[in-house]
């Protein structure tokens, strides 16, 4: 193998894998570590981001708690709940 690029472009034609870069793994390895609840100024840190904004901006939405508040306005209960309908259902 003669360079990194080398190796990589033949991996990826042997993988039969279209249109991959290697900044792919970059941002793959970006969203597994947010994924994995690694903080956001740890991320930035990481891939060499200069500002946490940039990676909070790319990255923030497959944050474990961003991940729970968006299943979270799906829950019909505290839907009902503030809409004050939740009081009036009966019971079964």
């Amino acid at each position: 193998m003669g360079s990194i690029k080398t190796g990589f472009n033949a991996a990826v034609k042997r993988a039969k894998i279209k249109h991959f870069t290697p900044h792919d793994l970059r941002r793959t390895a970006g969203r597994f570590m947010v994924e994995s609840g690694v903080p956001i100024e740890e991320v930035a840190s990481y891939l060499g981001h200069s500002n946490p904004s940039v990676t909070r901006s790319t990255y923030a939405q497959f944050s474990p708690d961003y991940l729970r508040k968006a299943a979270g306005a799906m829950d019909l209960g505290s839907i009902e709940s503030a809409s004050g309908r939740g009081d009036s259902k009966q019971k079964q």
